[in-house]
């Protein structure tokens, strides 16, 4: 994931070339002592905040109002890979996306800022809901 707002530019590469993962590591390490407390407590809470089952409308909102810029043809991409999922929440929504744009056949520095977009966009979203306090192993009411 990559997010503007919330200052995670580090990426890790894994590919053959990038083996040295104790310098990776070291460097995003680094990035994350230099974020503010507050900025990592709210991206945590978005993230916990996401887990809530999202509908139809809620799709068509998070679409119009928090990832308005991204190319049709990746939304696309991202929808068809949420519904093969089959993690029916924002949470899941959001790895679809990051999954897509991470994922190409070509990375382009459009990539990347469209993963921004979704990643900033869903996060914006989550900071909007209320948590899911529901239990999914629950079967029945006391």
């Amino acid at each position: 994931m990559l997010s503007k707002a919330f200052g995670f530019g580090h990426t890790f590469w894994h590919t053959m070339n990038n083996v040295n993962w104790d310098n990776e590591i070291s460097r995003a390490t680094q990035v994350l002592r230099n974020q503010s407390g507050g900025r990592l407590r709210s991206f945590a809470e978005a993230c916990g905040k996401l887990q809530k089952p999202i509908e139809t409308q809620d799709i068509a909102n998070i679409r119009e109002n928090y990832i308005s810029k991204l190319p049709t043809q990746q939304f696309g991409q991202m929808y068809d890979k949420y519904l093969a999922d089959k993690d029916y929440s924002a949470w899941g929504l959001l790895n679809a996306g990051t999954n897509v744009l991470w994922h190409a056949d070509k990375l382009t520095t459009a990539n990347f800022n469209n993963n921004s977009l979704v990643v900033d966009g869903l996060l914006d979203y989550g900071k909007v809901l209320t948590p899911d306090t529901s239990d999914p192993n629950q079967i029945s009411f006391a």
